[in-house]
């Protein structure tokens, strides 16, 4: 009888201190991963901004020289989110369209449907 009061409470207590075990080891992992998204939402934030402003220069809102001072500001930025992100025209997962919110895995991108480079 006794074994198998401890046989049981040996399992309820793997049952309830897992959960707690499972997330302190991958903590690491979901941090990681919320920085590259969060480097990934900003990305696109520039990238939308830099729309904009090509938008604003194409119905003379502002001067060439305007233009070219915002959107090289914004470049800059891109390249050095680029370098954090390590992006490369070789990375896995790249489109020529210049999208980087691939599926993971994907072999065509869902954005232009143009085969990934591998």
């Amino acid at each position: 009888m006794d074994f198998l009061l401890l046989l049981y409470a040996s399992i309820l207590g793997m049952i309830l201190i897992s959960p707690f075990l499972y997330f302190s080891l991958n903590k690491n992992e979901s941090e990681f991963n919320y920085s590259d998204n969060k480097l990934k939402i900003e990305r696109k934030m520039l990238l939308e901004n830099l729309r904009d402003l090509k938008t604003d220069f194409e119905t003379k809102k502002f001067s060439e020289s305007d233009f070219n001072n915002l959107s090289s500001d914004i470049i800059k930025k891109l390249e050095e989110l680029d370098k954090k992100m390590k992006l490369t025209g070789n990375e896995e997962n790249s489109c020529t369209c210049g999208k980087i919110d691939h599926i993971p895995m994907a072999i065509y991108c869902y954005h232009c449907g143009n085969k990934l480079k591998a």
